[in-house]
């Protein structure tokens, strides 16, 4: 019998998921970011479930807009969290793509409210931050 952790590593199907949700989000630092490295994939244990994670690492650019001219800044974390927020969470692992279209259609299709299943959550500092979405896995 071949275990969770072999046969999600092993999955066609979750590797190719795995890169539509990689490549989105890859895409979406781009926007923000400049030197963006990406980290090997790792299978995360969890008690009931595992999960194959990534991280990524990247430097905010240093400007892109001011709030007069009423553009994102990403020079400082409020302005990177507030984008992260706007356009990273959802990741398409959970919602799908395109992003407004996938929030359209759940909310309309599905009769319950997913409450707290995933947010981004994080330390924000000036020197840097760390911003994660997080999942429901209970």
């Amino acid at each position: 019998k071949i275990g969770e952790t072999a046969l999600l590593a092993s999955s066609e199907k979750t590797t190719n998921e795995h890169q539509l949700v990689g490549n989105y989000i890859q895409n979406q630092l781009q926007q923000v970011s400049e030197h963006i490295k990406v980290c090997d994939t790792h299978i995360l244990k969890l008690k009931h479930l595992v999960h194959i994670k990534q991280s990524y690492q990247a430097i905010a650019k240093k400007k892109t807009g001011s709030s007069k001219s009423g553009g994102e800044r990403f020079d400082d974390p409020f302005g990177l969290t507030h984008f992260f927020c706007q356009h990273m969470s959802p990741t398409p692992a959970v919602g799908g793509i395109p992003l407004n279209d996938a929030r359209r259609f759940i909310s309309d299709v599905e009769p319950f409210d997913r409450g707290y299943y995933a947010a981004p959550c994080g330390i924000l500092h000036s020197h840097g931050s760390e911003l994660i979405v997080a999942l429901r896995s209970c």
